[in-house]
């Protein structure tokens, strides 16, 4: 879908053309308030912290500024979650208004002047179709958060899109008295079924808890093996601590 923005499909977008459009902008504005109870950015309390007093953004993407209680790629998986699951409305009139989100001002309004789709008080928080179906979008989904939390230190420096293949790993463990335990095994299985498969060489052992080291950095069991590309190869020693 395309468009380029000219002053009529500026005008179109932006202001009511009815007394239909009047109506529709009227009911809708109010939802624009953020401490409105239809406000949509109150379903996403839960880890956006919204600044009613401050403005980010400009143009038709002005919100209000928020910070979020999750990292950065928590925040983009929410965002891509936010855009896969919208059921109602037109399937087309999402994708417009994703790529007018993603684009500058002047690309933007010619998008959705293309897909016919009209903004409320000059905002692309709020809009409607030529139905009059209304599609709300939340701010984190337009404007970037001015404070996220930090990444935590064991998500740090991992490959999150390795490639997957077979690998073989050499599991070392003091309880097996000097026997290595190997395994060639997918790199797509978590850490966390890695232990569970060790854990059988050591029937009949006393131990609590397993844990999982390579090169001084211990594997989390909600990872992936892959995850760890850069220090996990092919014949790897994994020293293994039964405590």
């Amino acid at each position: 879908m395309g468009g380029a923005c000219t002053k009529t499909s500026e005008n179109q977008v932006m202001q009511p053309q009815t007394q239909v459009d009047y109506a529709m902008n009227s009911e809708f504005a109010p939802f624009l308030n953020i401490t409105h109870p239809f406000n949509v950015n109150n379903k996403y309390i839960s880890f956006c912290i919204y600044n009613k007093n401050e403005f980010t953004g400009s143009g038709i993407k002005r919100t209000h500024s928020y910070k979020v209680k999750v990292t950065k790629e928590q925040l983009e998986r929410k965002r891509q979650e936010f855009w896969e699951t919208r059921v109602e409305g037109k399937q087309q009139t999402w994708q417009a208004l994703k790529s007018a989100v993603e684009s500058d001002e002047k690309l933007a309004i010619g998008l959705l002047a293309a897909a016919g789709i009209k903004l409320v008080n000059r905002s692309i928080q709020i809009s409607y179709d030529d139905t009059g179906h209304k599609y709300d979008i939340p701010v984190f989904c337009i404007n970037d958060p001015y404070s996220c939390e930090a990444e935590p230190p064991t998500e740090k420096g991992l490959n999150k899109q390795f490639n997957q293949k077979q690998i073989e790993i050499i599991m070392r463990c003091s309880k097996l008295e000097g026997k290595d335990v190997k395994r060639n095994i997918d790199n797509s299985t978590s850490i966390k079924d890695l232990k569970d498969d060790f854990a059988k060489e050591l029937e009949g052992q006393k131990y609590e808890k397993l844990r999982f080291f390579v090169s001084g950095r211990e594997l989390m069991d909600h990872h992936l093996i892959g995850f760890y590309e850069n220090q996990i190869k092919d014949g790897t020693i994994i020293t293994v601590f039964a405590n």
